[in-house]
């Protein structure tokens, strides 16, 4: 297996994860950074040993070999970088989510097909043993009459200040966009495509200090038959409280949950005997606040092994816009009712 040379783009809290996982892979080389703000270009040459450039530009002049490009930037900047990225003839990891307009986000996928280059989005939720567990059990569950999911989370005003752009509605987006995406995008996952019924949205907290909710709700029909809710706040008190998907179903009932959808609470599947699933990694830690679990090593290694064409698990670029398709229908609703956030 011939190693894979990786470029990072953005040496904020992601971006650094990013970096640090890549260089414990085995068949992954690091080999450049890409970071505007000054302080942090000597520190992550120090650090990871690689040269660090301000741009992507800047980059291109140096004619480094390079497979992947990783976009960790602001969400609003993906879809710029990525295609610039491409423009170095290189395939593109993207955090989530992929954008935060379905329009750019198919202009994207229009231009990696015309370079012949491939664009993966970072969901690594699906790493998880939960999640890997229901992909499998969802299709014995017949059919699907309900699906619930709530994310109850905290990010509190040290977390929106501490950056330039999260709580802006052109480079954050909103919770949707920012926390809950993984959410969006195991619905869409295990179920298949969902229709928006309505929506609502709530401002508890943070006034001056975000441009959009921190608590909205969402109903829709999945096209497979079902219907269901989506719930979520970055409004619980002090930390992280709940991610949780709650499914009904023809031959079975299943609520899987914890802090992170890390464990089985209930299974009652029709000639199914539960037995255990592995452990779940532990979320990962951003200082004063926890995220989604720790797998982005699975989706690098994955990422790897489809370069060297052998048998992988990837997110593709048209699932992420499926994400961002439905995030930008729910959010509609909040720029035509919702004026005050």
């Amino acid at each position: 297996m011939r190693a894979i040379k990786f470029v990072v783009v953005g040496g904020g809290r992601i971006g650094y994860r990013h970096a640090t996982v890549l260089r414990t892979l085995p068949n992954a080389r690091l080999v450049a950074i890409v970071e505007i703000d000054v302080e942090k270009q000597v520190n992550l040459a120090s650090e990871f040993q690689v040269p660090v450039f301000e741009s992507i530009d800047a980059l291109a002049k140096e004619n480094l070999e390079i497979d992947v490009v990783n976009i960790c930037t602001p969400n609003g900047l993906h879809i710029l970088h990525a295609l610039q990225a491409l423009n170095l003839n290189c395939h593109v990891l993207c955090e989530k989510p992929l954008g935060v307009k379905a329009e750019q986000c198919q202009k994207l996928n229009a231009h990696k097909n015309r370079k012949n280059k491939q664009v993966f989005c970072v969901m690594q939720n699906r790493y998880s043993p939960p999640s890997a567990w229901l992909k499998e059990i969802v299709p014995l569950l017949g059919n699907i009459y309900q699906v619930y999911i709530n994310c109850f989370w905290n990010r509190n005003e040290a977390y929106y200040t501490e950056s330039n752009w999260k709580g802006s509605l052109d480079l954050d987006g909103g919770p949707l966009y920012t926390q809950f995406s993984h959410f969006v995008d195991t619905l869409l996952w295990l179920f298949g495509d969902a229709q928006l019924m309505e929506a609502s949205f709530a401002k508890h907290q943070l006034q001056g200090v975000t441009q959009f909710e921190d608590t909205g709700n969402f109903s829709f029909k999945l096209k497979q038959g079902g219907e269901g809710q989506f719930n979520y706040t970055t409004a619980a008190y002090a930390k992280n409280l709940e991610s949780s998907i709650t499914i009904i179903a023809e031959k079975g009932n299943i609520q899987v949950g914890g802090q992170y959808m890390e464990k089985v609470l209930f299974c009652n599947i029709e000639r199914y005997d539960f037995k255990s699933i592995p452990k779940t990694n532990a979320p990962n830690q951003y200082g004063q606040y926890s995220g989604s679990a720790a797998n982005h090593q699975h989706v690098f290694e994955n990422v790897i092994a489809h370069l060297n064409h052998m048998p992988a698990k990837l997110t593709t670029a048209e699932e992420g816009l499926k994400v961002v398709e439905l995030i930008e229908a729910v959010y509609q609703i909040r720029e035509e009712k919702y004026q005050n956030f």
